[in-house]
C-alpha cells in the first residue's frame, strides 16, 4: 500500500513539475536532467499546496486528494516523462553491470537501494529519532488538527518544512511508509544527480564511482530509511551544482535560473541551505562581475553588467521560492530564522537565556572540549567561537577528525554505532586527497577537467562556516555530497594510475563494500518479518521502540486528551495532543515563578494539558534534585494532584500521571 500511494503520487507530481519548468522555458532537453528538476519543482509545489490547505484549515486527505488530482491533469502531457526516464535508467543499469569495471559498484548499489527501501516502508523505530519527536510527529498533528498552526512548544515547527509538508501526503492516506518514502526518494534522486554530474562534468566512466561514493556514505544508508529531511537538501544541493556547471560551460540564462530554482527549493527544506544558496549565487555574480571567460569564450564587457544583473534576478527568484516559510516564520514569531538569531530579531515564546543555552548545546559538537560556561561568559564575543573545537588549528585536522573520530560530530550512540550510521566514511577524505596527491601534473592526459577545481572551490567555504557554526556531521553532510562525483574521479584516476595504486584502491573498495553490504543488512533483515506480515507492526514496534509502550496507554486516553511529556519528546505514536513540558523548550509554562504544586496544575488546566508522562531516563537526578521544575513534580505526585494511571514493567523508565484538581476546586 505505502508504495503504490507514493508511486501514484510522484506520477502526479513529476510531470506537473515538468509542465511548469517546459513553460518557464527551463526544462533540460536531457531526460535524467529534465525527471530529476521536474521533481525536485514538482514536490516543492505540492508543499506549498499542502501548506495553503493548512493555513486555511482545509487539510484533510480528500483536498489533498484533489490537489494531486489537479496536478495530474495538469502534468497532462509529460507523463512519458517518467516511462522515458524508467526505461533509460533501466538500460543504464544493464550497461553497468555488462562492464567490468562498474559491474560490483552497480550491484551493491542496487543492494543499498533495496536496503533502504526496506527500511523505508519499515515503520519508524527508536532509531528514527527526528522522525518521531519532530517532523512526522509535526505532519501527524497537522492533520488532527485539519491546519498548520505553530506549535509553541517546539520551536521546528517553525522551521521551512517541505518534507514535513510532504509526510502529511502519505499519513493523510494512513500510510507512515508512504511519507517516509518522499524521502528515500531524494535520496535516489542525490545518486543520479551524483552520477549524472559526473557524466557530464568529469569522466563518464567516473561515473559510477560518484554513485559508489554517495550510496555507501553510512549516513546516506541511515537517512534513507529514516524520516528527516537531510537528503531533500542533499538532492537539491547537487542539483543546483549541476546547473551551476552547466551554466559555467554554456551560459545559457536557462541553467542559471534553474540553478537558483532547485536553491530555492532547497531553502524551503532546511534552513542550512542558505549558505549554499549565498555560495553559489556569489559565485555567479563573480563570474559574471568579473568576467571570467566561460567555456565558449570571453564575455564583453556589457554582457558582463547583463549577466550580473541576470544572477541578481536569479537570486531574487530563489528568494521568492522559498520565502513564503520565511515569511511565515516571521509574521508568528517576530523572526524570521527562528529561534536562530534571537539577539538580532529576538522571538516570541523564547528568551535570552534559553538562547545561549541553544548556542552552547550547538557549539558543543566537534573534537575538543568548550571552556566551561563562566569562562566562556568571560570571553570577548568573537573570542567565544574560537574555543574548543573551533580552535583555528582544528580546522587543518578537522578532515581527520571528522573520517576517525564521527562520534565526536554526532550524537553519541557507541562508537561502534556512530562508525556505521552517523559517519560520513573514508572515503570522501582518502580519494579527494589521493586526486590532489598522486595524480601528476605536466601531461595533458593529467590535467583535471574544470569541475573539478570549481567544485572544491565552492566547497570551502561551506566547509569553514560548517566548522564555524555547529560541527554536527548530519549537517556538513549536503555540502559534502557535493564532492562525491569528485572523489569518484579520484577513485576512477587510482584505477588507472598504475599497478600499485590500482590494486590498492581495489583492496580498499571491496572492505568498504564489505562493511557497507554488512551495514545495510543489519538494518534491513531485521524489518522483513513486519514488512512482509510474519509479525504484527505491534509487536514489532513493542521490541524496538521504547516510547511505543506507553504510546499505547496513551492511545486509549480520551480523543480530547493533552499529554505533558518530560524527558521524552518522540510522541508521533501518541495519536493524540501532547506538550514538550520542560523549561528549555519555550516559556509557556513558568516554573520560576510558580510557588506550590497547584499553581502548575492550574497552568496545565489553562493550556489543557490532561495527562503528563515522565521518562526517568532522561531525567537524571529527578527523585532528589533542587531543580524547581522537578521539584513541582514531585510536590504534585505526592499530594495527589498528578495521580499514577499506568506504570510499565517492560519499560520501567516510563510513568503516566493523570492531572487531577486540588481540593475543593471543580474546575472552569
Amino acid at each position: 500500500m505505502a508504495l503504490l500511494i507514493f508511486i501514484l503520487t510522484t506520477a502526479a507530481v513529476i510531470p506537473f513539475g515538468a509542465q511548469v519548468l517546459t513553460r518557464c522555458g527551463l526544462a533540460p532537453r536531457q531526460v535524467p536532467e529534465r525527471l530529476l528538476y521536474s521533481a525536485a519543482t514538482g514536490f516543492t509545489l505540492l508543499a506549498y499546496a499542502v501548506l495553503a490547505l493548512g493555513l486555511t484549515h482545509q487539510l484533510t486527505p480528500r483536498h489533498v486528494a484533489i490537489a494531486l488530482a489537479v496536478f495530474a491533469v495538469l502534468g497532462l502531457g509529460h507523463w512519458d516523462l517518467l516511462w522515458e526516464a524508467f526505461l533509460r535508467l533501466l538500460n543504464s543499469m544493464f550497461r553497468a553491470l555488462r562492464t567490468p569495471e562498474h559491474a560490483v559498484g552497480t550491484v551493491l548499489l542496487i543492494i543499498v537501494l533495496v536496503a533502504t527501501l526496506i527500511t523505508a516502508v519499515e515503520p519508524p523505530t527508536s532509531r528514527d529519532f527526528d522522525g518521531l519527536a519532530e517532523h512526522l510527529a509535526q505532519a501527524a498533528t497537522y492533520l488532527r488538527h485539519r491546519a498548520v498552526e505553530p506549535l509553541w512548544f517546539d520551536h521546528h515547527s517553525h522551521f521551512p518544512a517541505t518534507m514535513q509538508m510532504l509526510y502529511v501526503v502519505g499519513l493523510g492516506f494512513k500510510s507512515v511508509g508512504a511519507a517516509k518514502l518522499f524521502h528515500w526518494f531524494h535520496g535516489l534522486m542525490a545518486v543520479m544527480a551524483a552520477i549524472i554530474l559526473s557524466r557530464r562534468f568529469l569522466q563518464r566512466r567516473a561515473s559510477g564511482w560518484a554513485g559508489f561514493v554517495l550510496a555507501t556514505t553510512p549516513m546516506f544508508l541511515w537517512l534513507s530509511g529514516s524520516a528527516y529531511v537531510d537528503l531533500g537538501v542533499v538532492a537539491y544541493s547537487l542539483l543546483a551544482l549541476l546547473a551551476y556547471l552547466r551554466w559555467r560551460r554554456a551560459g545559457r540564462t536557462a541553467d542559471l535560473a534553474l540553478m537558483a530554482v532547485v536553491l530555492g527549493c532547497a531553502m524551503t527544506v532546511k534552513m542550512q541551505a542558505l549558505a549554499l544558496s549565498g555560495v553559489l549565487l556569489l559565485a555567479a555574480l563573480l563570474v559574471a562581475w568579473r568576467r571570467v571567460p566561460v567555456d565558449n569564450g570571453d564575455m564583453a564587457p556589457p554582457a558582463a553588467l547583463v549577466g550580473a544583473r541576470r544572477v541578481v534576478l536569479c537570486g531574487l527568484v530563489a528568494v521568492a521560492i522559498a520565502s513564503p516559510w520565511y515569511v511565515r516564520t516571521y509574521l508568528n514569531t517576530g523572526n524570521p530564522f527562528y529561534p536562530f538569531g534571537y539577539g538580532v530579531f529576538g522571538g516570541k515564546h523564547w528568551s535570552a537565556d534559553r538562547a545561549a543555552i541553544y548556542d552552547r548545546h550547538q557549539l558543543d559538537f566537534g573534537w575538543g572540549e568548550l571552556p566551561s560556561p563562566e569562562a566562556m561568559a568571560a570571553l570577548p564575543r568573537w573570542r567565544q567561537k574560537l574555543v574548543g573545537p573551533r580552535e583555528p588549528w582544528r580546522w587543518l585536522v578537522a578532515p581527520f577528525a571528522l573520517t576517525y573520530l564521527p562520534w565526536e560530530f554526532e550524537v553519541f550512540l557507541g562508537k561502534f554505532q556512530n562508525i556505521l550510521l552517523t559517519s560520513t566514511g573514508p572515503l570522501y577524505l582518502a580519494l579527494t586527497g589521493v586526486l590532489v596527491a598522486f595524480v601528476r601534473r605536466g601531461g595533458k592526459e593529467d590535467v583535471f577537467p574544470p569541475a573539478v577545481a570549481r567544485t572544491l572551490w565552492l566547497f570551502l567555504p561551506l566547509w569553514l562556516w560548517w566548522f564555524w557554526s555547529m560541527q554536527l556531521a548530519r549537517y556538513l553532510f549536503p555540502s559534502l555530497a557535493l564532492l562525491a562525483p569528485v572523489a569518484g574521479y579520484g577513485a576512477y584516476r587510482c584505477r588507472h594510475g598504475g599497478a600499485i595504486v590500482s590494486r590498492a584502491l581495489t583492496a580498499a573498495v571491496l572492505l568498504w563494500a564489505t562493511v557497507t553490504a554488512y551495514t545495510a543488512a543489519s538494518l534491513a533483515v531485521p524489518a522483513l518479518p513486519v514488512i512482509f506480515g510474519m509479525e504484527s507492526q505491534q509487536n514489532y514496534l513493542l521490541r524496538t521502540t521504547d516510547v511505543y509502550t506507553p504510546s499505547l496507554a496513551i492511545r486509549q486516553l480520551p480523543p480530547d486528551a493533552r499529554v505533558c511529556t518530560y524527558g521524552e519528546v518522540r510522541c508521533f505514536y501518541f495519536d493524540r495532543d501532547y506538550f514538550w513540558g520542560e523549561p528549555g523548550h519555550s516559556d509557556l509554562i513558568a516554573y520560576d515563578r510558580m510557588h506550590t504544586a497547584s499553581d502548575l496544575v492550574a497552568r496545565y488546566r489553562e493550556l489543557g494539558i490532561t495527562h503528563v508522562l515522565v521518562n526517568l531516563q532522561f531525567l537524571p537526578g529527578f527523585r532528589d534534585s533542587p531543580d524547581r521544575t522537578f521539584a513541582l513534580l514531585r510536590e504534585a505526585m505526592d499530594c495527589g494532584l498528578l495521580e499514577l494511571i499506568a506504570d510499565f514493567p517492560s519499560r520501567p523508565q516510563y510513568r503516566l500521571f493523570a492531572v487531577r484538581l486540588p481540593a475543593g476546586d471543580s474546575g472552569p
